[in-house]
């Protein structure tokens, strides 16, 4: 009887999927730094709160229209946040989804998946190991 092993496949399938991860991250875009005048705007709230980001990555500008005053204080945070983050994203040339995205490290993501690979393969093996045995009983008991 031929011994089934797809802990190799899922092995092997999810070393291609790591290797996949690693190869899919595109190398960081950078804002040109020979054009000094380059910005990046971003805004929030509804186009209430605008933000300005210099070439050099610095903040350059922040407006905030009156009618934020009514906003509670934690919104009026994350909401210049967002603006700021968007300002960012669009000096390096990126659109929401490719911010997001870029804003994933890399190295963390590497890792997990290393460690989930892991798990599962030591599932995997203890769940065919669970199962090469109970073949082997009903094997041994077919033969009385």
């Amino acid at each position: 009887m031929s011994e089934l092993r797809p802990e190799i496949d899922l092995a092997e399938l999810l070393e291609r999927a790591r290797a996949q991860v690693a190869a899919a991250q595109p190398p960081v875009p950078r804002p040109a730094l020979d054009d000094p005048h380059a910005t990046g705007v971003g805004m929030a709230a509804d186009g209430l709160i605008r933000a300005q980001m210099g070439a050099d990555g610095r903040l350059v500008g922040l407006s905030l229209d009156e009618r934020t005053a009514s906003l509670p204080r934690h919104e009026l945070q994350q909401e210049i946040i967002e603006a700021v983050n968007a300002a960012w994203a669009s000096l390096r040339g990126a659109g929401e989804a490719e911010a997001a995205v870029s804003a994933i490290d890399p190295a963390a993501l590497a890792a997990r998946l290393a460690e989930v690979q892991e798990q599962g393969m030591r599932s995997m093996h203890r769940i065919t190991e669970g199962l090469a045995d109970a073949m082997r009983q009903i094997e041994r008991q077919t033969r009385r």
